[in-house]
């Protein structure tokens, strides 16, 4: 079952990925349109949410979903920046890398323990994301590197946050926690979007086929998180983010090919196939 779940959160997450992707490159201008896009995408993260009972929470799970709704919308806002001024290749791949920052926080802080094996497959996992999304000389500049920089940092961090929690004596408040998360993130991009100058014309309108889009992947975005944290509590985090973020580039590559008829060098396949072959190893 914890398998299945794994497979579900990484094909909602490259359904969100190939929204951001298309809005980003299609109708993103400027700071209002990532705060509106934003808004509407973490109401529907919210609704999906309040699908589920929920409980009282601590003041601990309360403090927790504070910082966290402020990493999320960090990690989301720079995603966006960095797909719009940068190849969307490279943007995964240093978005995906974050796995190393909850993975080694768990072997530092929280006590797990891993083989040899282990560390030679994640290595090879790294090659196997290289070789996939690297495929060409790609233009990048000083913009895309520092919300580049900044996606990974608030990735990993999203990572981390979910372990503290579900590592924690609080981790049956998983519900609330998610869901004061996702009411927070939604608030802080409606303050964005009505603090920022207003244009005669914006990007998309709020009855548009762009906010059907934003609520639909918000939706998988609750799901993933939901999915996510609760698989922190009952996995090895060196297993978890792994297979996360691996399957995550695999998936997307894949989905490219099928959707977007994109294709395939002889090293992007050799990039796919060891990956595969990793991410199995890695889940034993």
């Amino acid at each position: 079952m914890h398998y299945l779940l794994l497979f579900l959160s990484i094909f909602l997450e490259t359904s969100k990925t190939v929204v951001a992707n298309l809005f980003s490159k299609q109708e993103l201008k400027r700071d209002r349109d990532i705060f509106k896009f934003n808004w509407i995408f973490y109401v529907g993260s919210f609704l999906i949410l309040l699908c589920f009972p929920s409980v009282m929470p601590s003041l601990y799970t309360l403090l927790m979903a504070v910082i966290f709704a402020v990493i999320t919308t960090a990690s989301q806002y720079f995603c966006l920046q960095a797909l719009r001024s940068g190849p969307m290749s490279l943007t995964t791949f240093l978005q995906s890398s974050s796995l190393l920052m909850p993975t080694f926080f768990a072997f530092l802080f929280m006590n797990e323990s891993a083989s040899p094996l282990f560390w030679i497959s994640l290595c090879l996992l790294i090659v196997a994301m290289a070789l996939v999304l690297i495929s060409r000389r790609e233009k990048i500049s000083v913009r895309w590197l520092l919300f580049s920089f900044g996606t990974f940092l608030f990735t990993g961090g999203i990572g981390i946050m979910q372990s503290l929690h579900q590592s924690s004596e609080h981790r049956g408040e998983l519900i609330p926690f998610l869901q004061i998360t996702f009411a927070l993130c939604a608030l802080f991009n409606l303050v964005g979007w009505l603090l920022q100058k207003k244009e005669k014309t914006d990007a998309f309108k709020i009855r548009s086929r762009t906010s059907v889009m934003a609520v639909g992947s918000g939706i998988a975005m609750g799901a993933v998180n939901l999915i996510n944290l609760y698989l922190s509590g009952v996995m090895d985090k060196h297993i978890l983010f792994p297979i996360v973020n691996g399957g995550l580039i695999f998936l997307t590559v894949v989905a490219a090919v099928i959707f977007f008829r994109e294709r395939l060098t002889v090293k992007q396949w050799i990039g796919l196939a060891l990956g595969i072959i990793v991410l199995a190893i890695i889940s034993l």
